[in-house]
């Protein structure tokens, strides 16, 4: 029982006490803290849920890789080829997208693997150009000057 005066969680048991007469004169009541043990499970609880979704982003991330790996290199392929140019530049936009896709693939496999995080410097103004060329697509024309 959580007891929320102390912020803690309880086990009691209670006992009759009988006089002489065998009828009931009080009780015994005995209370344990067990606090430490119920955060224990808690937290076993949601290490389990963590394996879980780790293995959950794995088999996703697997999934993924395939039909990714297949954008990628068909894309390149026709950007390579004899197309009009503003076909290729949407095949570069597509191109960008599904690399930015695997590596956000290749972030839940790291994850599902429990790696150590990598960092590394980035250019801020090629981030924001990477992110604006796709507006476009998706929230209407953005007019740089």
């Amino acid at each position: 029982m959580f007891n929320p005066n102390f912020e803690a969680y309880f086990h009691e048991s209670t006992s009759p006490l009988f006089n002489e007469k065998g009828e009931v004169s009080g009780s015994v009541i005995v209370a344990r803290d067990v606090t430490q043990q119920k955060r224990m499970e808690e937290q076993l609880i949601l290490t389990d849920r963590l394996a879980s979704i780790g293995e959950l982003s794995s088999g996703i991330a697997h999934e993924l890789n395939n039909p990714l790996t297949s954008v990628i290199g068909f894309s390149q392929l026709l950007i390579q080829g004899n197309v009009p140019d503003n076909i290729k530049e949407d095949l570069s936009i597509i191109y960008s997208e599904a690399q930015r896709a695997a590596v956000i693939v290749k972030n839940l496999l790291t994850f599902a693997r429990k790696h150590a995080p990598v960092t590394q410097l980035s250019q801020i103004n090629i981030v924001i150009e990477d992110v604006l060329s796709c507006a476009p697509m998706s929230r209407g024309s953005i007019i740089l000057r």
